[in-house]
């Protein structure tokens, strides 16, 4: 299937009588090309992630994707067509129209670093002489959707950039472009642990009784895929994750009840890894990848003896 560059559909469009201008902008973190392309192509995170975006999406194949996207500029609520595609490795193509212009959009991320990358996008707006004349209001528009879209993706790509550092990787990952397609089922396990002997063992303090209450979290390791979260909720004490296995978000912040944590990326729903009845008389509980107990009065965690869970579905 043909897939034109930005400059070639420009080119086109040129000369069908549209003036077209362009708006460059750029960000850069602590994270690899993958995870931009990951996060750009993420359908699922759409409407959970971004607050003023709503999608609609009818079309989604291996590198290719069209929304309906219903985008608030200067508060109010626009329908945009959005057409994405891949031009290769690292390149994007985003395509929209909004009333009179048309966008074309191309997407390049540099890597400058064992885990640091350049995100340029460059925006090509295009409309007949007379609609070019507001060009300002949408250069304006442009750069301050640009940096509220990035204020909330941003983080996911530091937070995967961070479990790299960690020793992490991802399904996914590789020299071909990510298929898109395999973004949307929110509950496979996508998130790649180092092997054992690549982690350092976290070391679990024993945490008094008393300590675990309704009002907070009690955290424990850091949040990868060994940390815990320890709340008391009547007579028991529930241990959730620190991290979502899906793509790796950190749910330290994220509320949960008896019944499970939402995560703030996917929605996916996680149900408590562990249970400690306190009313038991003696109460223990296992993980995948942990054992707990309660002795003296104290909550002791340590890491299972076997760990050979199955990291993805």
């Amino acid at each position: 299937m043909a897939r034109l560059t930005r400059d070639a559909l420009v080119t086109q469009l040129e000369a069908q009588g549209l003036r077209f201008r362009t708006v460059d902008c750029e960000t850069e973190g602590d994270y690899l090309p993958t995870d931009v392309d990951w996060n750009n192509k993420d359908v699922p995170h759409l409407n959970q992630v971004h607050t003023w975006v709503r999608d609609v999406t009818f079309v989604v194949d291996r590198d290719l994707q069209a929304s309906v996207s219903l985008q608030k500029v200067v508060g109010i609520p626009f329908p945009l067509v959005l057409v994405h595609y891949d031009n290769g490795p690292d390149h994007q193509t985003h395509v929209v129209t909004l009333a009179a212009w048309t966008v074309v959009t191309h997407h390049e991320f540099h890597r400058l670093g064992e885990n640091r990358t350049r995100a340029v996008t460059s925006y090509s707006v295009g409309a007949h002489w007379f609609w070019m004349l507001f060009f300002p209001v949408i250069r304006w528009t442009i750069r301050r959707n640009y940096r509220r879209l990035m204020s909330e993706d941003v983080p996911l790509r530091e937070r995967r950039g961070r479990l790299r550092s960690w020793g992490y990787s991802f399904r996914g990952d590789g020299p071909e472009p990510r298929d898109i397609r395999a973004t949307l089922p929110i509950t496979n396990d996508n998130v790649l642990p180092p092997p054992d002997d690549g982690l350092a063992p976290p070391a679990f303090e024993p945490v008094p009784v008393e300590q675990i209450t309704e009002d907070g979290w009690v955290l424990l390791g850091r949040s990868d895929h060994l940390g815990l979260k320890l709340r008391r909720q009547g007579t028991q004490v529930v241990a959730y994750p620190r991290m979502c296995p899906h793509e790796g978000a950190e749910l330290d912040e994220t509320p949960g009840d008896a019944a499970c944590l939402h995560c703030p990326w996917h929605g996916r729903r996680l149900a408590p890894s562990a249970i400690l009845d306190l009313a038991d008389e003696r109460p223990a509980a296992s993980t995948a990848w942990h054992e707990l107990h309660v002795e003296d009065e104290r909550v002791h965690v340590r890491l299972a003896t076997d760990r050979s869970r199955p990291v993805a579905r």
